[in-house]
Protein backbone atom coordinates (compact mmCIF):
# COMPACT_ATOMS: atom_id res chain seq x y z
CA UNK A 1 0.00 0.00 0.00
CA UNK A 2 1.55 3.42 -1.12
CA UNK A 3 1.90 6.42 1.39
CA UNK A 4 -0.98 8.20 -0.27
CA UNK A 5 -3.16 5.25 -0.38
CA UNK A 6 -2.33 5.28 3.70
CA UNK A 7 -2.85 8.77 4.08
CA UNK A 8 -6.70 8.50 2.58
CA UNK A 9 -7.67 5.61 4.62
CA UNK A 10 -8.93 7.65 7.22
CA UNK A 11 -10.80 9.65 4.73
CA UNK A 12 -12.47 6.36 3.15
CA UNK A 13 -13.39 4.94 7.14
CA UNK A 14 -15.85 7.49 7.32
CA UNK A 15 -17.76 6.79 3.65
CA UNK A 16 -17.16 2.93 4.55
CA UNK A 17 -18.56 3.15 7.85
CA UNK A 18 -21.91 5.05 6.39
CA UNK A 19 -22.30 2.27 4.09
CA UNK A 20 -21.91 -0.46 6.14
CA UNK A 21 -24.30 1.49 8.50
CA UNK A 22 -26.80 1.18 5.52
CA UNK A 23 -26.03 -2.59 4.28
CA UNK A 24 -26.92 -3.30 7.92
CA UNK A 25 -30.16 -1.73 7.30
CA UNK A 26 -31.07 -3.38 4.29
CA UNK A 27 -29.94 -6.74 6.43
CA UNK A 28 -31.94 -6.30 9.31
CA UNK A 29 -35.27 -4.63 7.87
CA UNK A 30 -37.12 -7.94 6.43
CA UNK A 31 -37.17 -9.01 9.73
CA UNK A 32 -39.33 -6.23 11.08
CA UNK A 33 -37.07 -5.10 13.96
CA UNK A 34 -36.80 -1.92 12.33
CA UNK A 35 -40.35 -0.77 12.22
CA UNK A 36 -41.10 2.16 14.42
CA UNK A 37 -37.22 3.79 14.30
CA UNK A 38 -38.07 6.34 11.64
CA UNK A 39 -38.88 9.13 14.34
CA UNK A 40 -35.09 10.22 13.26
CA UNK A 41 -33.17 9.72 9.88
CA UNK A 42 -30.72 8.00 11.26
CA UNK A 43 -32.44 5.80 14.04
CA UNK A 44 -32.61 2.42 11.95
CA UNK A 45 -29.17 2.54 11.40
CA UNK A 46 -28.04 3.09 15.02
CA UNK A 47 -31.35 0.11 15.66
CA UNK A 48 -29.71 -2.36 13.17
CA UNK A 49 -26.20 -1.56 14.68
CA UNK A 50 -27.31 -2.96 18.04
CA UNK A 51 -29.67 -5.67 16.67
CA UNK A 52 -26.11 -6.71 14.50
CA UNK A 53 -23.89 -6.61 18.12
CA UNK A 54 -26.92 -8.63 19.40
CA UNK A 55 -26.69 -11.51 16.90
CA UNK A 56 -22.80 -11.76 17.30
CA UNK A 57 -23.38 -12.35 20.65
CA UNK A 58 -25.64 -14.55 20.38
CA UNK A 59 -23.64 -16.55 18.39
CA UNK A 60 -20.81 -16.20 20.89
CA UNK A 61 -22.85 -17.38 23.69
CA UNK A 62 -24.37 -20.38 21.74
CA UNK A 63 -20.89 -21.62 20.67
CA UNK A 64 -20.06 -21.35 24.59
CA UNK A 65 -23.02 -23.48 25.53
CA UNK A 66 -22.69 -26.38 22.66
CA UNK A 67 -18.62 -26.57 23.33
CA UNK A 68 -19.54 -27.13 27.40
CA UNK A 69 -19.25 -30.96 26.46
CA UNK A 70 -21.05 -33.26 28.67
CA UNK A 71 -25.04 -32.99 29.31
CA UNK A 72 -26.50 -29.79 28.83
CA UNK A 73 -29.80 -28.14 29.25
CA UNK A 74 -28.78 -25.03 26.86
CA UNK A 75 -32.52 -24.18 26.05
CA UNK A 76 -31.20 -20.86 25.69
CA UNK A 77 -28.80 -21.79 22.94
CA UNK A 78 -28.54 -21.28 18.97
CA UNK A 79 -31.78 -20.31 17.05
CA UNK A 80 -34.14 -20.62 19.74
CA UNK A 81 -32.45 -17.45 21.99
CA UNK A 82 -32.15 -15.58 19.07
CA UNK A 83 -35.85 -15.88 18.37
CA UNK A 84 -36.21 -14.08 22.21
CA UNK A 85 -33.21 -11.94 22.48
CA UNK A 86 -32.99 -9.65 19.44
CA UNK A 87 -37.14 -9.03 19.68
CA UNK A 88 -36.42 -7.96 23.36
CA UNK A 89 -33.32 -5.55 22.30
CA UNK A 90 -35.65 -4.13 20.04
CA UNK A 91 -38.20 -3.54 22.42
CA UNK A 92 -36.32 -2.65 25.62
CA UNK A 93 -33.69 -0.63 24.11
CA UNK A 94 -35.72 0.95 21.08
CA UNK A 95 -37.95 3.07 23.19
CA UNK A 96 -36.33 3.85 26.48
CA UNK A 97 -37.74 7.10 27.53
CA UNK A 98 -34.01 9.13 27.86
CA UNK A 99 -33.94 8.70 24.10
CA UNK A 100 -36.17 11.87 23.76
CA UNK A 101 -33.47 13.68 25.97
CA UNK A 102 -30.29 12.06 24.63
CA UNK A 103 -28.98 10.98 21.30
CA UNK A 104 -28.91 6.95 20.69
CA UNK A 105 -24.87 6.16 19.60
CA UNK A 106 -25.02 2.24 19.80
CA UNK A 107 -20.86 1.71 20.50
CA UNK A 108 -19.47 -1.38 17.44
CA UNK A 109 -16.59 -1.48 20.62
CA UNK A 110 -16.52 -1.75 24.01
CA UNK A 111 -15.24 1.76 24.10
CA UNK A 112 -14.97 5.09 21.77
CA UNK A 113 -14.20 8.74 21.37
CA UNK A 114 -16.40 11.27 20.77
CA UNK A 115 -15.15 14.59 18.82
CA UNK A 116 -16.15 18.17 18.26
CA UNK A 117 -14.66 21.40 17.32
CA UNK A 118 -14.55 24.22 19.89
CA UNK A 119 -13.28 27.99 18.24
CA UNK A 120 -11.66 29.89 20.60
CA UNK A 121 -10.59 33.99 20.63
CA UNK A 122 -6.98 34.08 19.39
CA UNK A 123 -6.27 37.42 20.14
CA UNK A 124 -7.52 39.80 22.79
CA UNK A 125 -9.55 42.92 22.13
CA UNK A 126 -9.18 44.70 19.27
CA UNK A 127 -6.26 47.19 20.05
CA UNK A 128 -4.68 44.45 22.29
CA UNK A 129 -7.24 45.28 25.23
CA UNK A 130 -6.81 42.75 28.14
CA UNK A 131 -10.48 43.12 29.38
CA UNK A 132 -13.80 41.24 29.75
CA UNK A 133 -15.20 41.16 26.33
CA UNK A 134 -13.19 39.05 23.77
CA UNK A 135 -10.22 37.25 25.82
CA UNK A 136 -7.40 34.95 24.37
CA UNK A 137 -8.45 31.33 24.74
CA UNK A 138 -12.23 32.20 25.57
CA UNK A 139 -15.03 30.44 23.48
CA UNK A 140 -16.46 32.37 20.65
CA UNK A 141 -19.76 31.02 21.72
CA UNK A 142 -19.33 31.98 25.26
CA UNK A 143 -20.07 30.79 28.83
CA UNK A 144 -22.94 29.28 28.86
CA UNK A 145 -22.14 26.75 31.35
CA UNK A 146 -19.61 27.05 34.48
CA UNK A 147 -20.06 24.70 36.74
CA UNK A 148 -22.76 22.85 39.18
CA UNK A 149 -21.68 25.46 41.89
CA UNK A 150 -21.90 28.53 39.71
CA UNK A 151 -25.44 26.57 37.60
CA UNK A 152 -28.33 28.46 36.67
CA UNK A 153 -26.38 31.35 35.32
CA UNK A 154 -26.91 33.68 32.62
CA UNK A 155 -24.71 33.65 29.34
CA UNK A 156 -21.79 35.47 29.65
CA UNK A 157 -18.82 35.95 27.07
CA UNK A 158 -18.64 35.91 23.55
CA UNK A 159 -21.26 37.42 21.60
CA UNK A 160 -23.50 37.90 24.61
CA UNK A 161 -24.30 41.51 25.88
CA UNK A 162 -24.58 44.88 24.44
CA UNK A 163 -21.92 45.68 22.03
CA UNK A 164 -20.24 42.82 21.54
CA UNK A 165 -19.89 43.12 18.02
CA UNK A 166 -15.99 44.48 17.96
CA UNK A 167 -14.05 41.70 17.17
CA UNK A 168 -13.40 41.41 13.55
CA UNK A 169 -13.93 45.15 12.27
CA UNK A 170 -10.90 46.98 12.15
CA UNK A 171 -10.88 49.42 15.17
CA UNK A 172 -8.93 52.58 16.00
CA UNK A 173 -8.31 55.01 18.96
CA UNK A 174 -7.92 58.02 19.86
CA UNK A 175 -6.84 60.34 23.04
CA UNK A 176 -9.55 61.90 24.93
CA UNK A 177 -7.49 65.03 27.11
CA UNK A 178 -9.25 65.23 30.80
CA UNK A 179 -10.76 68.90 29.80
CA UNK A 180 -12.77 67.06 27.35
CA UNK A 181 -14.64 64.52 30.01
CA UNK A 182 -16.84 66.19 31.99
CA UNK A 183 -18.07 63.74 35.14
CA UNK A 184 -21.63 63.54 36.85
CA UNK A 185 -24.09 61.34 38.88
CA UNK A 186 -26.12 58.94 36.30
CA UNK A 187 -29.40 58.85 36.98
CA UNK A 188 -32.36 56.30 36.76
CA UNK A 189 -32.94 57.53 33.29
CA UNK A 190 -29.33 56.94 32.43
CA UNK A 191 -29.28 53.96 32.97
CA UNK A 192 -33.21 53.12 30.90
CA UNK A 193 -34.64 52.62 34.22
CA UNK A 194 -32.67 49.37 35.04
CA UNK A 195 -33.69 47.94 37.87
CA UNK A 196 -30.74 45.26 37.73
CA UNK A 197 -28.04 48.72 38.70
CA UNK A 198 -31.27 50.53 40.72
CA UNK A 199 -29.26 50.58 44.14
CA UNK A 200 -26.36 51.29 42.99
CA UNK A 201 -28.06 54.55 40.99
CA UNK A 202 -29.66 55.46 44.02
CA UNK A 203 -26.40 55.15 46.01
CA UNK A 204 -24.60 57.10 43.70
CA UNK A 205 -22.19 54.77 42.56
CA UNK A 206 -22.67 54.85 39.15
CA UNK A 207 -21.12 57.58 36.85
CA UNK A 208 -22.08 59.47 33.61
CA UNK A 209 -18.87 60.89 31.74
CA UNK A 210 -19.75 63.01 28.63
CA UNK A 211 -16.88 63.81 25.87
CA UNK A 212 -17.78 66.52 24.21
CA UNK A 213 -16.79 67.90 20.66
CA UNK A 214 -17.49 63.68 20.03
CA UNK A 215 -17.02 63.70 16.36
CA UNK A 216 -13.25 65.75 16.53
CA UNK A 217 -11.95 64.10 19.46
CA UNK A 218 -12.91 60.52 17.79
CA UNK A 219 -12.62 61.23 13.76
CA UNK A 220 -15.07 59.99 11.80
CA UNK A 221 -16.64 57.80 14.37
CA UNK A 222 -19.30 55.53 13.98
CA UNK A 223 -22.43 57.24 16.07
CA UNK A 224 -24.60 54.43 15.23
CA UNK A 225 -21.99 51.61 16.82
CA UNK A 226 -21.05 53.65 20.25
CA UNK A 227 -22.34 50.34 22.18
CA UNK A 228 -19.36 48.32 20.99
CA UNK A 229 -16.79 50.89 22.45
CA UNK A 230 -14.81 50.85 25.00
CA UNK A 231 -11.91 52.80 27.10
CA UNK A 232 -9.02 52.79 28.98
CA UNK A 233 -7.53 55.07 31.58
CA UNK A 234 -6.56 55.26 35.18
CA UNK A 235 -9.96 55.36 36.27
CA UNK A 236 -12.10 53.57 33.91
CA UNK A 237 -11.91 50.57 32.15
CA UNK A 238 -13.64 47.66 30.15
CA UNK A 239 -14.58 46.08 33.61
CA UNK A 240 -16.57 48.74 34.84
CA UNK A 241 -18.03 50.27 31.63
CA UNK A 242 -21.58 49.40 30.78
CA UNK A 243 -21.53 49.40 27.20
CA UNK A 244 -25.47 49.50 27.17
CA UNK A 245 -26.13 52.43 27.91
CA UNK A 246 -23.44 54.25 25.44
CA UNK A 247 -25.19 56.72 23.81
CA UNK A 248 -24.52 60.10 20.98
CA UNK A 249 -26.23 63.28 21.17
CA UNK A 250 -26.48 64.47 17.66
CA UNK A 251 -27.73 67.68 18.84
CA UNK A 252 -24.68 68.93 21.03
CA UNK A 253 -21.71 66.50 19.17
CA UNK A 254 -21.29 64.33 22.50
CA UNK A 255 -20.72 60.51 23.21
CA UNK A 256 -22.03 59.97 27.03
CA UNK A 257 -20.36 56.79 28.56
CA UNK A 258 -21.91 54.97 32.25
CA UNK A 259 -19.32 53.10 34.32
CA UNK A 260 -18.89 52.09 38.30
CA UNK A 261 -17.16 53.39 41.01
CA UNK A 262 -15.68 56.66 41.61
CA UNK A 263 -13.87 59.20 38.89
CA UNK A 264 -10.35 60.83 39.02
CA UNK A 265 -10.24 63.48 36.16
CA UNK A 266 -7.62 61.59 34.15
CA UNK A 267 -6.69 61.13 29.79
CA UNK A 268 -8.15 58.10 28.20
CA UNK A 269 -7.91 56.30 25.50
CA UNK A 270 -11.03 55.29 23.56
CA UNK A 271 -11.18 52.45 21.12
CA UNK A 272 -13.62 52.65 18.53
CA UNK A 273 -15.05 51.89 14.46
CA UNK A 274 -15.14 54.50 12.19
CA UNK A 275 -18.27 55.24 9.80
CA UNK A 276 -17.33 54.42 5.86
CA UNK A 277 -17.96 56.77 3.36
CA UNK A 278 -17.71 57.12 -0.02
CA UNK A 279 -13.88 58.05 0.09
CA UNK A 280 -12.92 56.87 3.38
CA UNK A 281 -13.72 52.98 3.82
CA UNK A 282 -12.32 52.83 7.30
CA UNK A 283 -11.54 48.70 7.03
CA UNK A 284 -8.39 46.87 6.35
CA UNK A 285 -7.26 48.09 3.41
CA UNK A 286 -3.80 50.35 3.73
CA UNK A 287 -2.22 52.79 0.58
CA UNK A 288 -0.15 55.52 1.24
CA UNK A 289 -2.41 57.91 0.29
CA UNK A 290 -4.83 57.07 3.17
CA UNK A 291 -2.48 55.06 5.70
CA UNK A 292 -4.23 52.91 8.19
CA UNK A 293 -4.64 54.98 11.81
CA UNK A 294 -6.93 51.61 13.12
CA UNK A 295 -5.24 48.68 14.24
CA UNK A 296 -3.44 46.98 11.31
CA UNK A 297 -3.76 43.77 12.91
CA UNK A 298 -6.24 41.12 11.65
CA UNK A 299 -7.91 39.11 14.64
CA UNK A 300 -8.14 35.49 14.70
CA UNK A 301 -10.18 32.61 15.58
CA UNK A 302 -8.14 29.02 16.96
CA UNK A 303 -9.74 25.77 16.26
CA UNK A 304 -9.18 23.85 19.02
CA UNK A 305 -10.15 19.86 18.57
CA UNK A 306 -11.62 18.15 21.29
CA UNK A 307 -12.61 14.73 22.38
CA UNK A 308 -14.02 12.65 24.72
CA UNK A 309 -13.25 9.65 26.10
CA UNK A 310 -16.53 7.13 26.47
CA UNK A 311 -16.22 3.59 27.96
CA UNK A 312 -19.49 0.85 27.89
CA UNK A 313 -20.32 -0.01 31.57
CA UNK A 314 -22.01 -3.12 32.70
CA UNK A 315 -25.31 -4.27 34.46
CA UNK A 316 -25.49 -7.84 35.73
CA UNK A 317 -27.97 -9.80 37.49
CA UNK A 318 -29.17 -13.62 37.86
CA UNK A 319 -32.29 -15.86 38.50
CA UNK A 320 -32.55 -19.56 39.56
CA UNK A 321 -35.35 -21.49 39.34
CA UNK A 322 -35.85 -25.98 39.73
CA UNK A 323 -36.36 -28.18 37.62
CA UNK A 324 -40.00 -29.16 38.65
CA UNK A 325 -41.00 -25.23 38.33
CA UNK A 326 -39.80 -25.34 34.70
CA UNK A 327 -41.26 -28.67 34.26
CA UNK A 328 -45.01 -28.01 35.94
CA UNK A 329 -45.22 -24.17 33.82
CA UNK A 330 -44.04 -26.23 30.44
CA UNK A 331 -46.84 -28.60 31.10
CA UNK A 332 -49.99 -26.81 32.37
CA UNK A 333 -49.53 -23.64 31.02
CA UNK A 334 -46.95 -24.40 28.25
CA UNK A 335 -44.79 -21.48 29.83
CA UNK A 336 -40.93 -21.20 28.96
CA UNK A 337 -40.03 -19.87 32.62
CA UNK A 338 -36.81 -18.98 31.53
CA UNK A 339 -37.99 -17.11 28.52
CA UNK A 340 -40.45 -14.93 31.22
CA UNK A 341 -37.86 -14.44 33.92
CA UNK A 342 -35.23 -13.17 31.19
CA UNK A 343 -37.79 -10.40 30.32
CA UNK A 344 -38.72 -9.78 33.01
CA UNK A 345 -35.01 -9.29 34.19
CA UNK A 346 -34.38 -7.42 31.25
CA UNK A 347 -37.10 -5.31 31.77
CA UNK A 348 -35.50 -4.47 35.20
CA UNK A 349 -32.14 -3.90 33.87
CA UNK A 350 -33.97 -1.31 31.12
CA UNK A 351 -35.67 1.04 33.73
CA UNK A 352 -32.60 1.60 35.77
CA UNK A 353 -30.30 2.43 32.63
CA UNK A 354 -33.11 4.76 31.75
CA UNK A 355 -33.28 6.40 35.46
CA UNK A 356 -29.69 6.37 35.67
CA UNK A 357 -29.44 8.65 31.87
CA UNK A 358 -32.70 10.55 33.09
CA UNK A 359 -30.42 11.98 36.40
CA UNK A 360 -27.75 12.39 34.59
CA UNK A 361 -30.22 14.79 32.27
CA UNK A 362 -31.57 15.78 35.86
CA UNK A 363 -27.89 17.17 37.10
CA UNK A 364 -27.28 18.88 33.67
CA UNK A 365 -30.95 21.02 33.69
CA UNK A 366 -29.65 22.19 37.65
CA UNK A 367 -27.79 24.47 34.72
CA UNK A 368 -31.02 26.75 34.11
CA UNK A 369 -33.56 25.94 36.26
CA UNK A 370 -36.95 28.12 38.04
CA UNK A 371 -38.69 27.89 40.80
CA UNK A 372 -42.70 27.60 40.70
CA UNK A 373 -45.27 27.04 43.65
CA UNK A 374 -48.57 24.56 43.51
CA UNK A 375 -49.88 27.14 46.09
CA UNK A 376 -51.98 29.93 44.48
CA UNK A 377 -50.75 33.55 44.97
CA UNK A 378 -46.84 32.48 46.73
CA UNK A 379 -44.38 33.45 44.59
CA UNK A 380 -40.82 32.71 44.55
CA UNK A 381 -38.00 35.61 45.25
CA UNK A 382 -34.67 34.79 43.66
CA UNK A 383 -32.74 37.03 45.24
CA UNK A 384 -33.33 36.06 49.10
CA UNK A 385 -34.33 32.07 47.81
CA UNK A 386 -37.77 32.42 49.72
CA UNK A 387 -41.42 32.53 48.95
CA UNK A 388 -43.68 35.50 49.98
CA UNK A 389 -47.88 34.54 49.72
CA UNK A 390 -49.04 37.54 48.28
CA UNK A 391 -52.97 39.15 49.67
CA UNK A 392 -55.94 39.30 48.51
CA UNK A 393 -56.49 42.48 46.44
CA UNK A 394 -52.73 43.47 46.11
CA UNK A 395 -51.80 43.68 42.37
CA UNK A 396 -50.52 40.23 40.82
CA UNK A 397 -53.40 38.29 42.93
CA UNK A 398 -54.78 35.47 41.00
CA UNK A 399 -58.53 34.68 41.93
CA UNK A 400 -58.92 30.75 41.02
CA UNK A 401 -57.12 27.76 41.33
CA UNK A 402 -56.78 27.67 37.49
CA UNK A 403 -55.35 30.84 37.28
CA UNK A 404 -52.62 30.23 39.17
CA UNK A 405 -52.16 27.18 37.72
CA UNK A 406 -51.84 28.73 34.31
CA UNK A 407 -48.17 30.82 36.10
CA UNK A 408 -46.58 27.44 35.46
CA UNK A 409 -47.43 27.49 31.87
CA UNK A 410 -45.15 30.93 32.46
CA UNK A 411 -42.23 28.93 34.42
CA UNK A 412 -42.11 26.71 31.75
CA UNK A 413 -41.75 29.05 28.83
CA UNK A 414 -39.12 30.95 30.93
CA UNK A 415 -36.89 27.80 31.29
CA UNK A 416 -37.66 26.65 27.30
CA UNK A 417 -36.66 30.32 26.16
CA UNK A 418 -33.43 30.19 28.54
CA UNK A 419 -32.07 26.76 26.74
CA UNK A 420 -32.63 28.89 23.89
CA UNK A 421 -30.49 32.00 24.39
CA UNK A 422 -28.03 29.17 25.42
CA UNK A 423 -28.05 27.14 22.79
CA UNK A 424 -28.82 28.96 19.82
CA UNK A 425 -30.94 26.00 18.32
CA UNK A 426 -34.37 26.40 19.49
CA UNK A 427 -36.39 26.23 22.26
CA UNK A 428 -37.20 22.63 24.17
CA UNK A 429 -39.00 20.06 22.76
CA UNK A 430 -39.93 17.90 25.44
CA UNK A 431 -40.60 17.59 29.24
CA UNK A 432 -40.90 15.18 31.24
CA UNK A 433 -43.16 15.29 34.66
CA UNK A 434 -44.23 12.83 38.09
CA UNK A 435 -48.29 12.18 37.93
CA UNK A 436 -48.68 15.34 40.14
CA UNK A 437 -47.00 17.80 38.15
CA UNK A 438 -48.34 15.88 35.05
CA UNK A 439 -52.11 16.29 36.77
CA UNK A 440 -51.10 20.38 36.64
CA UNK A 441 -50.49 20.69 33.22
CA UNK A 442 -53.10 18.64 31.70
CA UNK A 443 -55.46 21.04 33.69
CA UNK A 444 -53.98 24.26 32.04
CA UNK A 445 -54.99 26.02 28.88
CA UNK A 446 -52.94 25.04 25.85
CA UNK A 447 -52.71 21.18 27.26
CA UNK A 448 -54.25 18.68 23.75
CA UNK A 449 -54.14 15.10 25.40
CA UNK A 450 -53.12 12.33 23.43
CA UNK A 451 -55.56 9.41 23.20
CA UNK A 452 -52.80 6.77 21.70
CA UNK A 453 -49.85 8.02 23.10
CA UNK A 454 -46.58 6.41 22.69
CA UNK A 455 -46.15 3.71 25.30
CA UNK A 456 -42.91 3.42 26.44
CA UNK A 457 -41.10 0.30 27.85
CA UNK A 458 -39.87 1.39 31.32
CA UNK A 459 -43.32 2.54 32.79
CA UNK A 460 -43.50 5.82 30.97
CA UNK A 461 -46.24 7.15 28.47
CA UNK A 462 -46.77 10.23 26.16
CA UNK A 463 -49.94 12.48 27.96
CA UNK A 464 -50.01 14.87 24.93
CA UNK A 465 -48.28 18.26 23.68
CA UNK A 466 -48.80 21.67 25.72
CA UNK A 467 -48.66 24.77 23.72
CA UNK A 468 -48.64 22.65 20.61
CA UNK A 469 -44.81 22.67 21.15
CA UNK A 470 -43.54 20.31 24.25
CA UNK A 471 -44.14 16.77 24.20
CA UNK A 472 -45.09 15.63 27.71
CA UNK A 473 -44.13 12.50 29.01
CA UNK A 474 -45.26 11.05 32.62
CA UNK A 475 -43.19 9.44 34.29
CA UNK A 476 -44.40 7.20 37.42
CA UNK A 477 -40.99 6.79 38.61
CA UNK A 478 -39.53 10.59 38.79
CA UNK A 479 -39.56 12.96 41.52
CA UNK A 480 -42.98 14.58 42.00
CA UNK A 481 -41.27 18.20 42.05
CA UNK A 482 -39.46 18.14 38.82
CA UNK A 483 -39.96 18.95 35.42
CA UNK A 484 -36.64 18.12 32.93
CA UNK A 485 -36.96 19.90 30.03
CA UNK A 486 -34.91 19.54 27.16
CA UNK A 487 -34.29 20.41 23.04
CA UNK A 488 -33.05 17.50 21.20
CA UNK A 489 -32.80 18.49 17.05
CA UNK A 490 -33.05 16.34 14.14
CA UNK A 491 -29.76 15.82 13.09
CA UNK A 492 -26.86 13.19 15.25
CA UNK A 493 -25.31 15.62 16.73
CA UNK A 494 -27.49 17.98 17.78
CA UNK A 495 -28.15 17.22 21.23
CA UNK A 496 -26.92 17.69 24.77
CA UNK A 497 -26.19 13.88 25.81
CA UNK A 498 -25.32 10.59 24.52
CA UNK A 499 -26.70 7.03 25.57
CA UNK A 500 -24.44 4.59 23.74
CA UNK A 501 -25.49 1.05 24.07
CA UNK A 502 -23.12 -1.62 23.13
CA UNK A 503 -24.49 -5.39 23.11
CA UNK A 504 -28.35 -5.10 25.10
CA UNK A 505 -28.72 -8.43 26.33
CA UNK A 506 -25.78 -11.06 27.41
CA UNK A 507 -26.63 -14.23 28.45
CA UNK A 508 -24.56 -17.11 30.39
CA UNK A 509 -25.77 -20.55 30.23
CA UNK A 510 -28.42 -22.35 32.04
CA UNK A 511 -26.09 -23.76 35.09
CA UNK A 512 -27.76 -26.79 37.40
CA UNK A 513 -26.34 -26.95 40.99
CA UNK A 514 -25.75 -30.60 41.79
CA UNK A 515 -26.91 -30.10 45.18
CA UNK A 516 -30.04 -28.63 44.64
CA UNK A 517 -31.08 -29.49 41.70
CA UNK A 518 -31.67 -25.90 40.94
CA UNK A 519 -31.18 -23.82 37.46
CA UNK A 520 -29.40 -20.46 37.62
CA UNK A 521 -29.06 -17.91 34.70
CA UNK A 522 -27.55 -14.89 34.54
CA UNK A 523 -28.02 -11.55 32.67
CA UNK A 524 -26.06 -8.41 31.70
CA UNK A 525 -25.47 -5.96 29.47
CA UNK A 526 -22.84 -3.10 28.53
CA UNK A 527 -23.75 0.83 27.47
CA UNK A 528 -22.03 4.23 27.71
CA UNK A 529 -23.43 7.67 28.25
CA UNK A 530 -21.95 11.01 28.26
CA UNK A 531 -23.51 14.75 28.55
CA UNK A 532 -21.65 16.84 26.19
CA UNK A 533 -23.65 19.80 26.39
CA UNK A 534 -25.37 21.00 29.60
CA UNK A 535 -27.30 23.85 28.00
CA UNK A 536 -29.40 21.89 26.17
CA UNK A 537 -31.26 20.64 29.52
CA UNK A 538 -33.21 22.69 31.61
CA UNK A 539 -35.51 21.99 34.91
CA UNK A 540 -38.52 23.26 36.75
CA UNK A 541 -38.80 22.72 40.46
CA UNK A 542 -42.13 22.80 42.08
CA UNK A 543 -42.70 23.04 45.80
CA UNK A 544 -45.84 22.87 47.70
CA UNK A 545 -47.51 20.16 46.08
CA UNK A 546 -48.38 18.77 49.10
CA UNK A 547 -50.72 21.62 49.36
CA UNK A 548 -52.95 20.24 46.46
Amino acid sequence: MSKITQLLESAKSVEDRSKTMMGLVDKWEPYGLLEGCDAHAYDKAHMALLLENQIKQVLVESTIQTNLGGASFATGAGEQWAGIALPMARKSFGDITSKEFLGNQPLNMPFGLIFYLDFKYGANQPGGIPGTRFNQGESIYGNTFTSQIQSNVDPLGGLYGSGRFGFSVNEYNASVATGSVTPSTASFADVNFNSAISASVAAGNVRKLTIASASVVLPNLDTTAVRSFVVTSSAVSEANLFPEFSSYNSTFDTLTLITSGSYSPAAMTVYYSIATKDNLRGDFEDTTARPLTGSAAINSVDIAPRSEYIAAKSRKLKYSFTQEAQQDYNAFQSINIEEESTAVLTEYITKEIDLEMLDLVSQAGNNTSEVWSAKSNRFFQKATNTFTDAAAGAGGYYNSQGEWFQTLGYTIEKVSKKIHQKTQRGEATVLMCGPSISAIIESIPGFSASGDGKQYTVGTREAGKFKNKYKVIINSYMQDNQILMAYKGSSLTDVGGVFAPYIPIISTPLVYNPETFTMSKGMSTRYGKKITMPQYFGKVFVADLESL
